[in-house]
């Protein structure tokens, strides 16, 4: 099996639950087609770098998959159809990886910066 990592980038008006809910269908899709999502992250609302659509912010989460090609090829065709979904992207990845992302590791040392200053 091959290794890949995906971002998805949704609207900023659907619920923090709406986002997550809409990930969880992009991964039942994935089972169907025997793949498996080993990793996933949630980095939340998130400034997007220019507007997209009119959108200035936007839900990202990122899906580490192992499966055949043919499932990524499915999980595009459908986030290309989904309303929701204003971008995606998909690489390829050499090993199954399971560290945590720079993104994640960013927000986490600013939220202890936070905390720090603040006692």
């Amino acid at each position: 099996m091959a290794y890949f990592e995906t971002v998805i980038v949704s609207r900023r008006d659907l619920t923090p639950a709406q986002a997550d809910d809409l990930v969880k269908n992009f991964e039942k899709i994935l089972s169907n087609s025997k793949a498996e999502v080993f990793y996933k992250e949630n980095w939340g609302l998130l400034s997007l770098a220019y507007p997209i659509n009119k959108n200035k912010k936007a839900y990202y989460h990122m899906l580490r998959i192992d499966g055949p090609a043919a499932a990524i090829t499915e999980l595009e065709r459908n986030l290309r159809i989904s309303d929701d979904v204003i971008r995606f992207m998909t690489i390829s990845l050499d090993s199954k990886d399971k560290t945590i992302s720079s993104m994640l590791k960013n927000k986490k040392e600013e939220t202890t910066e936070t905390e720090q200053e603040g006692a």
